[in-house]
């Protein structure tokens, strides 16, 4: 059987959905076949995660347009400009800040694994 249609993916018990740029959709897919759906947990293994999906979006538009609002304290993680070196600055707190601003974190009836 074909494992790219909504039919199969529907038999299936549970997903495993890992925030991945490539997998963006997937989850919005298995959420609306209300699937049980695994995903990291919002504070201690999501972050990493959106690190990477953030370094991807920094490669593919390295100039953004929109900065977050200064309320919100925790700077938009690879726009640090008191980094004197140049490098951006990977600020963990920020990134579980960002994490937990996301679907896999806010979205009810998800399951979140350690």
């Amino acid at each position: 059987e074909n494992l790219r249609t909504f039919k199969a993916w529907a038999s299936f018990r549970a997903a495993l959905c890992l925030p991945m740029f490539e997998f963006q959709m997937m989850l919005y897919d298995f959420y609306a076949l209300s699937l049980p759906v695994f995903v990291p947990h919002p504070t201690s293994r999501l972050p990493s995660f959106i690190h990477k999906s953030l370094r991807a979006l920094e490669i593919a538009h390295p100039t953004h347009g929109v900065i977050p609002p200064d309320s919100f304290q925790h700077k938009y993680p690879f726009l640090d400009s008191d980094d004197p070196s140049g490098q951006h600055s990977q600020i963990w707190d920020s990134l579980r800040a960002w994490s937990m601003l996301s679907d896999y974190a806010l979205l009810p009836h998800l399951r979140h694994f350690q």
